[in-house]
């Protein structure tokens, strides 16, 4: 044999499934004449499948046949997308494909009878010749045995068990481009399972009248001149014909098998974007697009997979016709498909675009480009969040084309292109801030359910989660990206910072800022660790803004209350007396406040209440500033609670969402969408 079988089966990168070489058993068999054949299977005492049985007759292992066997792809054009026969790939699941055959005699020829072990030492001398002359027959077979399922195989994906009832629908299913054949060719053919008669002609028959099977069909013209160099002024037009053949029942099983059919098999699932996620609950659907146009030696050697890949968009004199073309007809048939059976699936996918519309204002554009009438609510926000980020690359891909030609050359300025991609950029970057906005949205509804729970259960709450939250504790702005922290949740303000540490020294602060030594700071400064400190001032000021941010345990004593007040104060000082040009510094402990610790904050300390919220849900925060001596602390000392912080928080981010909402609910003319 001329072909190097080890490096055959390695270069099918094609997943194998099980059953394909039983599939593909079955088609030689009836490409070779066979009007008659039974199945049988292999199996353990845990009826798990070890392997299985043909038996046809068909014309058998002819001199011609042989040849044909015998006459493989030499090792040197082995190459991925020309992989060799079905055969080969019978290979990835079984070592050993036992094939046991006799020809009938005629007028010029006695029959014969041929015995071989096809496995990956296969070799021309392994097929024995039994009996040609002497012992001639009139009639003719093959059996063939599929066993010893591959190590790897088995490795990979377990065994399969059996389940006639499962196999017979998968026989039925992944044959269907055949048996659709035989119905219109009233083929006699009949196949037999474990000795059972399963299928013939007259059940066949049967069998598509129960289903309903129905028709769809489009077609598609295309002019061969244009692929034609030396005659392209003269038209060759050829059209193609596509049929689906579909059925959709009411049943309790829910299965839905999409896919195009060439070869007499099942080749492949419908492309991804074409193919319908689900049907409503209760029904089933059977759909299989088949063409002439497939037949036309498009479809790979392993039987599963097409020549043309689902993403070439260019036509070519070999393959005129392309999947994206294909796929959009086929979309729009499943379309009228699903609009006829199912009246209300229009609504319903508007439906499910706006509740993600609704949460996700920004992917607006997106989700209304979406037609897949069957899609789910989380494909939906998957597929526009994808479009989205690609938009978005799109976007800083021309403006750094457009900057880096006028850094060339200030003559390459073109207003036209300048106003395309300002449009394009101003359009992009509106989304951009409402997916900020969204994102923020959902820090501040996790956080209030966080509120929720603790005012059930004060032990709920977790200092140390909600501390990083904010900003992961031991990490400074040099570890993490611009936006790794929530701080906005106080005030917007503090998000211009060109410096922040979680729990971290003052020693390190100090360093990190000025640039001293460790000996530079006070000794007894150097090991405070204030929960979170950020300098949000502008980098080039000659002074610094500090925030300050203390989070404390709920259900805390009133002793460990007051010494978070003396922390809240002494932080600042600490700051001013290492840091020099230190300007404004509000300092923030988030706290629970009950009347003891009230009454101490006001009489005792000085702190001025402010409340708000009605009778029944009273929440009150604490301001003071201090100075201290000659100036030492001069910080503004804000106690608060919890939900405070949420609800101010939550109050300044639905006017962002609210505005962001009614600015993607206005079409491109400008006028309000309905």
């Amino acid at each position: 044999m001329l072909v190097n079988l080890q490096r055959a089966i390695q270069s099918i990168t094609e997943k194998i499934g099980f059953f394909q070489p039983l599939y593909e058993a079955i088609i030689n068999s009836f490409q070779a004449n066979a009007n008659n054949i039974e199945i049988s299977f292999i199996k353990d005492e845990h009826e798990n499948i070890l392997g299985y049985k043909i038996k046809d007759d068909g014309d058998g292992f002819t001199d011609e046949n042989i040849k044909s066997y015998l006459t493989l792809w030499s090792d040197y054009k082995i190459k991925l997308g020309a992989l060799g026969s079905g055969r080969i790939m019978c290979l990835k699941v079984f070592d050993d494909i036992l094939v046991e055959s006799q020809t009938k005699n005629t007028k010029n020829l006695n029959g014969q009878k041929v015995k071989f072990d096809f496995n990956k030492n296969f070799t021309a001398n392994s097929i024995e010749e039994i009996d040609k002359v002497e012992n001639a027959s009139t009639t003719s077979y093959t059996y063939t045995t599929f066993q010893n399922i591959n190590e790897e195989y088995i490795k990979q994906n377990g065994h399969e068990k059996y389940d006639i009832e499962k196999i017979k629908n998968d026989l039925f299913i992944k044959l269907l481009p055949m048996f659709i054949r035989f119905k219109n060719e009233e083929k006699i053919f009949s196949i037999s399972i474990e000795k059972e008669k399963w299928l013939n002609e007259k059940n066949l028959k049967e069998r598509f009248d129960e289903h309903n099977f129905l028709n769809k069909d489009f077609c598609i013209t295309v002019d061969l001149s244009k692929f034609d160099k030396e005659n392209n002024d003269i038209k060759n037009e050829k059209t193609y014909t596509f049929d689906l053949l579909y059925r959709v029942q009411k049943d309790d099983k829910n299965t839905l098998e999409q896919f195009y059919g060439a070869s007499d098999r099942y080749i492949k699932e419908f492309a991804k974007g074409v193919r319908l996620e689900k049907l409503d609950s209760g029904y089933s659907g059977i759909f299989c697009l088949t063409s002439d146009y497939f037949e036309e030696n498009r479809v790979k050697d392993s039987r599963n997979e097409f020549v043309i890949g689902f993403g070439e968009s260019n036509p070519t004199k070999e393959n005129p016709i392309t999947f994206p073309e294909i796929n959009e007809l086929l979309r729009k048939k499943l379309d009228e498909i699903l609009k006829e059976t199912f009246p209300q699936v229009e609504e319903n996918l508007e439906k499910r675009k706006q509740k993600i519309i609704e949460q996700f204002p920004h992917l607006t554009r997106y989700v209304n480009k979406i037609e897949n009438l069957t899609i789910s609510e989380s494909n939906i926000l998957k597929k526009a969040e994808k479009e989205f980020f690609e938009e978005t690359k799109k976007v800083r891909k021309e403006v750094k084309k457009f900057t880096d030609a006028l850094k060339k050359d200030k003559t390459n300025f073109s207003e036209k292109k300048f106003k395309e991609i300002t449009s394009h950029f101003t359009e992009v970057g509106r989304e951009q801030l409402a997916d900020y906005i969204g994102y923020r949205q959902t820090i501040i509804d996790m956080l209030i359910e966080i509120y929720d729970e603790t005012s059930k259960n004060k032990s709920a709450f977790k200092e140390k989660d909600i501390h990083n939250l904010f900003m992961p504790k031991g990490n400074t702005s040099q570890d993490l990206f611009t936006y790794a922290n929530n701080v906005w949740i106080f005030d917007d303000k503090f998000m211009s910072y060109n410096y922040c540490a979680s729990d971290k020294t003052i020693a390190k602060i100090v360093s990190d800022v000025t640039g001293k030594t460790v000996d530079e700071v006070i000794k007894h400064h150097r090991n405070q660790e204030p929960d979170l400190v950020m300098f949000y001032s502008n980098q080039d000021s000659e002074y610094k803004d500090v925030l300050l941010i203390e989070f404390k345990r709920l259900n805390n004593e009133l002793s460990e209350k007051k010494k978070a007040i003396m922390q809240l104060q002494d932080y600042p000082m600490y700051i001013r007396k290492n840091i020099e040009n230190v300007r404004s510094i509000f300092s923030y402990t988030i706290i629970d406040i009950d009347e003891p610790f009230r009454e101490w904050l006001t009489d005792s300390q000085t702190f001025d209440e402010y409340s708000f919220g009605d009778s029944t849900n009273k929440i009150s925060s604490f301001y003071k500033y201090i100075s201290g001596k000659d100036g030492a602390i001069n910080a503004h000392l804000n106690v608060i609670e919890f939900f405070q912080v949420l609800q101010d928080a939550n109050k300044r981010n639905q006017v962002f969402l609210d505005i962001l909402k009614q600015t993607f609910n206005v079409n491109n003319n400008g006028e309000k969408e309905q």
